[in-house]
């Protein structure tokens, strides 16, 4: 039994071939695409708390300082003006007291919250590893 291939019926089973090697190695490439995408969707979840932290801090930060700057410049003022000592004490204890207030909210219970659940996050992600 003699069996016989021209050409043209060898290129078509050598397309076909080619063509199931790419659809294999396709579904292997988007079998890893998955678990990255969950990886960067993760990050990027991460990126928008942070951002959302940063802008929040720096709003506080501008008012605690143009509220800091304003106190100085009261005292300062108070200070030069040579009022009596004892409105010129009340005022720089006043500059003192909001200043240790603006010092005591380095980390308001909403950035606590956020810590917290990265923290769970980041471990339940190393478990999961």
């Amino acid at each position: 039994m003699q069996v016989t291939f021209d050409i043209k019926q060898l290129l078509i089973i050598l397309l076909l071939i080619a063509a199931i090697a790419v659809l294999i190695t396709l579904v292997i490439v988007l079998k890893n695409l998955v678990p990255t995408l969950k990886k960067l969707d993760s990050v990027m979840d991460d990126a928008k708390r942070i951002t959302t932290v940063a802008a929040n801090k720096t709003e506080q930060i501008d008012g605690a300082i143009d509220n800091a700057g304003s106190k100085v410049l009261n005292i300062a003022d108070n200070i030069k003006g040579g009022g009596n000592l004892l409105s010129s004490a009340t005022k720089i204890s006043a500059g003192l007291a909001s200043a240790k207030a603006i010092a005591g909210k380095v980390r308001p219970d909403d950035d606590k919250e956020y810590l917290k659940r990265a923290r769970e996050r980041k471990a339940s992600q190393t478990k999961a590893q």
